[in-house]
């Protein structure tokens, strides 16, 4: 159950890697291209446009799509090639956050195809790792290997990036050897470029690597560094993928108090999401489960099992292992075995 149980996340950690999260504080930037734009027109409003899709594309897929449709028609008006690569790089990330896995492979490819034609490197590394990203959750695991190489070529690409993809895909061929080579060279460069928030994740992703191959000391020891790294940024969203994998283990008393603290002093209102907000209870339900309060853990996982089955969202999994973990600890077997069927 362990291994299913961070596994399931894997999927959110590497979009979090390929697709930089936007800044803290997305609404009032929209609020304010929103203003610039009312006071601009023509290709004044290309630069603000872009921008606004970029952030829209996390906030409202609605209101992106038309943003995205806006800057198509201006690349064609103003016979500006480039801007659709601005375009199909966009859509990349809408379909991604979508799991729209026939768009992202059309869009990547067509992106592929117009950077090599208009000699843009930058543009040819984005669509690469989306490429990458697209086999590595719907194809092959060698053909995500093979982009995510040719995007490592590439001068000016972002290193970090492919570095991490490149370990996280080592990882799901089981060499852990190549795995942790990549991600500590992925370390390395956030610390060289002061890159707090990648350094976590990248921290957490090693921490995973040692989950599965068994070294618990070295993956509790990877994960807590996460949780003190996102708590220097003040992600409080973020730690919620690095205590998904530390509440796998047997902690000591003082670690679980310390941790069920921290967790119960994180409000709905600081997470600003219904997914984090689940992984939330998630692992405080786990904590609690660990403390032997297992009755207070289930109360806490059902309300979310529930809103999680209705929107068939990735952390599903994780909430009803969690849920049958909690049945079987209180000896309601015959509930335990209606939720694993």
């Amino acid at each position: 159950m362990r291994e299913r149980f961070f596994l399931i996340l894997l999927s959110a950690l590497l979009y979090i890697l390929v697709i930089p999260i936007a800044g803290a504080q997305p609404g009032e930037k929209i609020d304010s291209l929103i203003n610039v734009l009312d006071h601009v027109n023509g290709q004044d409003s290309i630069a603000p446009l872009s921008e606004l899709a970029a952030l829209l594309v996390r906030t409202d897929k609605v209101k992106a799509r038309k943003v995205i449709k806006e800057l198509e028609r201006l690349a064609v008006y103003y016979e500006k090639p480039k801007l659709n690569l601005e375009v199909s790089k966009q859509r990349c990330i809408l379909y991604s956050l979508q799991f729209q896995q026939d768009s992202i492979l059309i869009t990547a490819r067509k992106g592929i195809t117009d950077a090599i034609k208009l000699e843009d490197d930058l543009y040819l590394s984005y669509f690469y790792s989306y490429m990458g990203s697209y086999h590595g959750r719907y194809g092959s695991v060698d053909s995500s290997l093979y982009y995510y190489h040719l995007g490592l070529k590439i001068k000016g690409a972002n290193k970090r990036v492919f570095y991490s993809n490149l370990g996280q895909s080592y990882r799901k061929k089981k060499n852990y050897l190549k795995s942790i080579e990549y991600l500590e060279l992925a370390m390395d460069n956030a610390k060289a470029n002061r890159n707090i928030n990648s350094e976590a994740i990248v921290s957490n992703n090693i921490a995973l690597v040692y989950v599965e191959i068994g070294i618990d000391k070295k993956a509790i020891e990877y994960a807590e560094r996460a949780l003190e790294l996102k708590d220097q940024i003040g992600d409080k969203r973020g730690k919620m993928f690095a205590y998904v994998t530390l509440v796998q283990f047997d902690l000591s008393e003082e670690r679980l108090e310390k941790h069920l603290l921290t967790i119960a002093n994180i409000t709905t209102e600081e997470l600003r999401n219904p997914v984090y907000n689940r992984l939330h209870k998630m692992v405080w339900a786990s904590l609690l489960t660990k403390k032997g309060e297992t009755q207070q853990a289930l109360d806490m996982l059902l309300p979310i099992y529930k809103e999680a089955k209705e929107s068939q969202t990735y952390e599903l999994l994780g909430i009803l292992d969690n849920l049958i973990e909690s049945y079987i600890a209180l000896n309601r077997l015959r509930d335990a075995k209606k939720h694993a069927l």
